[in-house]
């Protein structure tokens, strides 16, 4: 549990999908998604023109869950700055504050997401049962953060223009600072943040 802050500047064009993640160290619940995966932020195809001719400027932030793929599911929200900046122009700060029972997200410290442990959940099977995860999980344990550039993909590449525009390339994830905060009223439960 804590605050966990990147200050990143995103790249752009078709087929891009830079991601600021983290995925469980030990897997406790069973394979993806039953042990859960928090994106901190996610973006696909910066400024490609969408069918409206407005261009893609969305960041992403979900929580995977549930039980093992493909049986899992996900949940999450998108947010775009204010003033229709683009994430791709310049450094912004994507944050997460992970607390026992309920993650929130943050973009250049403007909350625009919670999720709380009473919308998701983890199932596993254990001897051929299923069993439901304690309260609080896939989130209760241990996880580490993963910052990548992406070049396709289901995602990237299936959405905008479709593909990878080899002329977008190449591109940078360039990231000033990744800080990761241990909250103060009590560490163990990440309240205090």
């Amino acid at each position: 549990y804590g605050r966990f802050e990147i200050r990143a500047q995103l790249p752009q064009g078709q087929g891009t999908w830079p991601a600021i993640w983290m995925l469980p160290t030990d897997y406790v619940y069973g394979g993806w998604a039953a042990s859960g995966e928090i994106d901190i932020m996610e973006a696909v195809n910066l400024k490609v023109t969408d069918s409206d001719g407005i261009p893609e400027s969305a960041i992403h932030g979900t929580l995977h869950y549930g039980k093992a793929w493909p049986e899992n599911v996900y949940s999450g929200a998108e947010y775009h700055l204010p003033g229709g900046i683009n994430p791709a122009d310049g450094f912004h700060t994507y944050a997460i504050e992970w607390e026992e029972s309920e993650i929130r997200w943050y973009v250049d410290g403007v909350h625009y997401a919670t999720q709380r442990d009473t919308g998701w959940y983890s199932q596993y099977l254990d001897n051929g049962d299923i069993v439901t995860g304690i309260t609080g999980a896939p989130f209760n344990q241990d996880f580490h953060m993963i910052l990548n550039l992406a070049v396709g993909g289901a995602w990237a590449g299936s959405v905008n223009d479709g593909g990878i525009n080899e002329a977008a390339f190449p591109q940078t994830l360039a990231v000033d600072f990744v800080r990761v905060y241990e909250c103060s009223v009590q560490p163990s439960t990440g309240e205090g943040c």
